[in-house]
């Protein structure tokens, strides 16, 4: 049982494929789903990437990023303490489940 399954398979969240939480080192806290590993690469890279937009025009950082693909979106989130990354398929609704999500 999980946030993409639970006990008997049906999915939690629709259209969520996997998701990681990690911390500022990128070290991962939780993982589940599908691709988490590339997922996890791709997570510290967008934090590098919200600290230098941050510095480099005095903005306060991304909120959220979005990698968009033909069969799937991911979705990565830095925040204070650990960041989120999420994959989703082509289908989700991803306003509103990306908020669900961030509640947990």
């Amino acid at each position: 049982m999980g946030i993409t399954e639970d006990a008997y398979g049906t999915p939690q969240f629709p259209g969520v494929l996997g998701l990681i939480e990690c911390d500022e080192t990128g070290a991962v806290l939780h993982a589940e789903g599908e691709d988490t590993e590339a997922l996890g690469h791709v997570l510290v890279f967008v934090h590098q990437i919200a600290d230098l937009i941050g510095e480099s025009f005095g903005l306060e950082g991304l909120e959220e990023g979005h990698i968009i693909g033909k069969s799937m979106t991911s979705v990565c989130v830095p925040r204070v303490g650990s960041d989120l990354g999420v994959m989703f398929d082509n289908k989700a609704d991803i306003s509103s489940v990306l908020p669900q999500l961030l509640e947990l």
